[in-house]
């Protein structure tokens, strides 16, 4: 899972006009969302300069939901 796999499927989903293209893009995207990867990959985005709106939208709403449900995957940094 990449930066630049995420901003594929994502354009893919938005823009291509092929449906089975769009339920494999969509299929990637939901896959990703659950994996550890996504921290990494979304912050990634988040701090990366001219990507287009759907890859900022797409990397904030699923940091939020990862906030929300999957917050026990990030390292305790406190833990000894």
């Amino acid at each position: 899972d990449s930066v630049e796999e995420t901003c594929r499927a994502l354009d893919a989903l938005y823009n291509n006009p092929d449906n089975a293209i769009k339920a494999a893009a969509n299929k990637y995207l939901t896959t990703f969302q659950h994996s550890a990867y996504t921290w990494q990959v979304c912050d990634t985005i988040l701090h990366t300069p001219n990507l287009n709106e759907q890859a900022y939208y797409f990397a904030a709403a699923t940091m939020r939901t990862k906030i929300q449900t999957s917050f026990d995957e990030l390292p305790d940094i406190h833990a000894r």
